[in-house]
């Protein structure tokens, strides 16, 4: 549905899960960090659906995280889209892994990786899969930070944007923003 998302109208896949009314934990950590960074993907309203006052220090650390936040509400508007990967819920022995990107205001993409997998996967941000879909020039020079582990990686180009990988758990995600050094 991201063709009709954008600022007057936003798509609303519904409340933020994490404990249910009797405090019995609805997704795991890494399952509601993955899911808190779709909605910021998305620029869907982040609501939760939990007592803010039990929060662990894990839950406050990723709904307070102020760059997914900023990717969230980005003037923008433009609701991101899947780049690669298939259904992550069919159940298929395959890797179960989703890129996701989203332009923003500034020229930056957010991308993200969803691993659906039952075990730790590799991603890689790579020119063919990713960085083609933001129409940069393959020489182009780019910052990339990891919006979760709150770091900038070292520099790399649209051509060796492999050099942009980690480990993302079973259920887990990894968020990054990628700006281009303009010339």
């Amino acid at each position: 549905m991201w063709p009709f998302a954008g600022p007057g109208g936003w798509n609303d896949p519904c409340l933020l899960l994490g404990r249910d009314n009797g405090g019995k934990e609805a997704v795991t950590d890494q399952q509601g960090r993955a899911q808190f960074t779709m909605w910021a993907i998305m620029a869907s309203p982040l609501l939760l659906s939990q007592n803010v006052r039990n929060l662990t220090q894990f839950q406050l650390d990723t709904y307070l995280n102020k760059e997914v936040i900023a990717v969230s509400q980005d003037p923008m508007g433009r609701q991101g889209q899947k780049l690669f990967g298939g259904d992550l819920s069919d159940g298929s022995t395959g890797t179960r892994m989703n890129i996701w990107g989203r332009p923003l205001q500034d020229g930056s993409w957010a991308i993200a990786f969803i691993n659906a997998n039952p075990t730790t996967a590799m991603t890689a941000v790579c020119a063919g899969t990713c960085l083609n879909a933001t129409g940069w020039d393959s020489s182009q020079v780019l910052i990339v930070r990891d919006l979760w582990k709150k770091m900038d990686l070292p520099r790399t180009t649209v051509k060796n944007g492999v050099g942009v990988s980690g480990l993302v758990k079973n259920g887990g995600v990894a968020l990054f923003r990628i700006t281009p050094v303009w010339r």
